[in-house]
């Protein structure tokens, strides 16, 4: 059942992913998406590495201790819709935005 799951998931992101391109520039797409998917796989590492953080279930179990799904795929595309949405707003919009989203 959780491997459904992940995939599902990879399905949704992957969508997401391909409809940002429509409301944003794709050099805006990409370097959001990019960076942000640099940064988690860094602290990702860091703290899956110091046992802070356990994926139950994950892609490539046996290759690496972070969730691959999460790291490279759901949270650079979430990011990129934060960017989308707050690009444009003013100091106290984009806080309530963030504070939104988390």
């Amino acid at each position: 059942m959780e491997q459904w799951i992940l995939w599902a998931l990879v399905a949704v992101g992957v969508g997401l992913l391909l409809l940002s391109f429509l409301i944003l520039p794709a050099r805006d797409v990409w370097v959001s998406f990019l960076l942000n998917a640099y940064a988690a796989s860094f602290f990702g590492s860091i703290v899956a590495g110091a046992g802070l953080l356990e994926y139950p279930v994950r892609f490539f179990a046996s290759y690496t201790n972070n969730s691959v799904i999460f790291e490279y795929l759901l949270y650079p595309v979430v990011s990129v819709y934060v960017y989308a949405t707050s690009r444009r707003a003013r100091w106290p919009g984009v806080a309530a935005q963030c504070a939104g989203y988390a």
